[in-house]
Formats: C-alpha cells, structure tokens, sequence
C-alpha cells in the first residue's frame, strides 16, 4: 500500500513539473529551438537541392548556387536569440487554431514582424545574384517553400512545436499547378528520410550541442552582408 501510495505522489509530481515546466520531447529551452531551426534549415537545403537535380528540365533558368544560397537563408530571423526566446516560451506546443482571438492577434503581428525580414532578405539575395524576373525569382522562393513544407509535414519536431501534425504542402497550395503535382511526387516518408539522413534533431544536436549564434547572427557565410 506504501509503496502504490509513492507510486501515485511520483506520478502527480512528475505530471505537475512537466507541465508547470512546459517539458516536450525534443525542446526544452529556446537553446534547443535554435538547434531545432538549425536542423530545419539544414533538411530544407537537402529536400531543396534533391528535388532541383531531380527536376532540372522542370527548372532550366535556376542557378542551383543562387537555390542553395536562398534556401541556407531560411527562417534566419527564427535564429535571433530574442525572437527564438519568445517563440519558445510563448507559442511552442500550442496549436494557433486553439489560441484565444487576443493570443491569436498577437502571434500573427509578432510572426508577421520577423516574416517581413525574411521575406526582404530573400529578395536581397536574389538582387545581390542579378536576379530580376519576378516569374524566375517566384520558382526559387517556391521550390525552398515546398522543400520547408515538405519538412514541417514529416518532422516530429515540427508536430511538437506547432501542437499538431501539419498537412502536406500538396495540400496547402492546391492551386498550385506546377508545384502540386511535384508536391505530391515528394510526399513520401521514405524518400524524406533518406535525404535527410544525419539531419534530424537528435543528430543534429549531438553534433552541435552548443552552437554559437550571437543576437542577429547567420549560420551561413554567404549571408553574412548582403548588399540593400
């Protein structure tokens, strides 16, 4: 009876702590979520790359450089210390669709700031590369796109952050006519993992348990300075 009685206040207390500390699987602390968006960034390179030399007829005016370029880039403001700390502590495990309409408002006016830096230093990119035809920039910033949708679709970490499985990009873009049926040609859990081999959290992190990204810092080397 003693040792049921023990049984039941471990319980209580390990299902108190884990949830007063906001305890998941994968992250624990916005250090971890950095190494989770590192990690991202790397497989949305490798999908972004393997599906570009799987389909070059499909993309003949696109530099793979300039692709691999853009899609190192991805989600750099999610890196800041700052904004990775407010994701982490406030939106990580929960499901926008259950927010309340104040929570809500706020996750997209604080989202909609960092995604507008994003958005500007991809089109810096593509200046600093010469690249002015908005049809040839929109296949860069589509195939980076579906390589990062394809990713939150079969990431568990991506599960774990956003409260929910995410639904596949074929899905998302349905009016899509060239990236639908390309979408669904890479939805498949088996090709995702063998191109994304040694990327996943847990690798990743066991590689690089402490990295160094300072406020405001790229991971990237050709990011560094991009001309305005």
């Amino acid at each position: 009876m003693k040792f049921q009685s023990l049984l039941i206040a471990l319980f209580l207390f390990l299902s108190t702590a884990t949830f007063a500390g906001h305890t998941f699987k994968f992250c624990n602390d916005p250090k971890d979520y950095r190494i989770h968006m590192l990690a991202h960034r790397e497989r949305v390179v490798k999908i972004t790359l393997q599906i570009y030399d799987e389909n070059k007829e499909i993309f003949p005016d696109v530099n793979r450089a300039v692709l691999e370029e853009l899609a190192s880039d991805h989600d750099f403001s999610k890196l800041d210390e700052n904004v990775a700390e407010k994701l982490f502590h406030d939106y990580y495990g929960k499901d926008f669709k259950n927010m309340g309409d104040a929570e809500k408002n706020s996750a997209i006016e604080f989202r909609s700031s960092f995604n507008r830096t994003d958005t500007d230093r991809e089109h810096r990119i593509m200046r600093k590369n010469k690249i002015k035809n908005p049809l040839l920039m929109s296949l860069y910033f589509r195939l980076v796109k579906l390589a990062d949708q394809l990713d939150r679709h079969f990431d568990p970490v991506a599960e774990e952050e956003f409260g929910r499985k995410l639904i596949p990009p074929s899905e998302m873009e349905k009016e899509d006519k060239l990236f639908v049926p390309l979408a669904k040609k890479y939805e498949n859990r088996d090709w995702y993992l063998k191109h994304t081999q040694g990327s996943d959290f847990d690798s990743y992190k066991s590689k690089n348990p402490n990295p160094n990204l300072p406020s405001g810092c790229p991971t990237h080397a050709k990011v560094l300075a991009l001309p305005p």
